[in-house]
C-alpha cells in the first residue's frame, strides 16, 4: 500500500468493480483515441441497442480484467472515492510457460457480444502484435500490459497517472514479471511512460489504417495520430529494446 499527500495507491478488490467501471465510463472510454475514432466513424450505423450492448460488454470485460488480473487504484483520502485506476493484463510466452500455468485470456473467456467491440479489441491487439515483443525478448516468460490508466478529471495534473505506472512497475518486479508494456495513444501518457524508463518499441501511424472501402479508420486522430508500443524490461537483464 503506497501513500502520497491526499491519496492512497493500493490493489483493487472485486467489490470495487462497479466504481472502477464508473470511472472508466467517465474518464477513459470517451477519451481513448482508438475507441473515440471508431465510435465517431461508425456513429451513423450504431443503433441505440448497439450502444447499450457496447456499454454492457465494456463493463463485463473490465470486470473480468479486474477479477483475473492485477489492478491498482488510487483512492482520494478525503472522500474515500476511487479517482484513478491502472488495469493491467498478464500474459505469458507460450513457448516457455506450460498451458496450465498461464493467465486466462479474457478476450476468449468473456468475448463481447457486439461486433463493434470485437473489432475494437482486434484492432488494439493487432497493433500490439506488430511490435512482436515475444520475439524481441525470447527469454522473457511473463509480460504485464498497462491496458488502461484512467484518472478522474477533477484529480488530473497531479502526477497520479505517473504514480500508477510507477507502482505497476514495482508490482511487476516484485512478482517476477519480465516485461512491462503498453499501447500508448496520447502524447501525455507517452511522456509519462518515457520518464519511468519505458522505451519506444514501435510507432504506429493511425492514419495508415483503412476500412475495407478504403476510408480512414482513425480520421479523428489527425494532429495526434501516432500511437506507440512502449516497453521496459523488469527482470531480463541481457536485452535492450530497439525502436522500429
Amino acid at each position: 500500500m503506497i501513500f502520497m499527500k491526499d491519496y492512497e495507491v493500493r490493489e483493487a478488490t472485486n467489490e470495487e468493480i462497479p466504481a472502477i467501471n464508473s470511472l472508466m465510463e467517465r474518464s477513459f472510454h470517451p477519451e481513448e483515441t482508438i475507441l473515440h475514432c471508431l465510435l465517431t466513424k461508425y456513429k451513423s450505423t450504431l443503433t441505440q441497442d448497439d450502444l447499450r450492448q457496447i456499454d454492457e460488454d465494456q463493463r463485463a470485460i473490465i470486470a473480468a480484467m479486474v477479477a483475473n488480473y492485477p489492478c491498482q487504484v488510487i483512492v482520494h483520502n478525503a472522500t474515500s472515492k476511487i479517482v484513478g485506476v491502472n488495469i493491467m493484463i498478464a500474459s505469458e510466452n507460450s513457448k516457455l510457460v506450460p498451458a496450465d500455468n498461464r493467465s486466462i485470456d479474457v478476450y476468449e473467456t468473456h468475448p463481447p457480444k457486439c461486433q463493434f467491440l470485437r473489432d475494437y479489441f482486434r484492432h488494439m491487439n493487432e497493433m500490439i502484435d506488430r511490435a512482436d515483443l515475444f520475439s524481441k525478448v525470447p527469454k522473457a516468460k511473463r509480460f504485464l500490459e498497462f491496458y488502461a490508466i484512467a484518472i478522474d478529471a477533477d484529480h488530473r495534473k497531479k502526477g497520479l497517472s505517473t504514480l500508477l505506472m510507477r507502482e505497476g512497475i514495482v508490482f511487476a518486479r516484485m512478482n517476477k514479471v519480465d516485461v512491462v508494456f503498453g499501447l500508448f495513444t496520447s502524447p501525455f501518457s507517452k511522456r509519462a511512460a518515457e520518464k519511468l524508463g519505458l522505451e519506444n518499441v514501435m510507432d504506429l501511424d493511425l492514419l495508415e489504417y483503412k476500412d475495407t472501402d478504403g476510408s480512414l479508420l482513425y480520421e479523428e486522430s489527425r494532429g495526434h495520430s501516432v500511437a506507440s508500443v512502449m516497453a521496459m524490461q523488469s527482470s531480463v537483464d541481457d536485452f535492450k529494446f530497439k525502436s522500429v
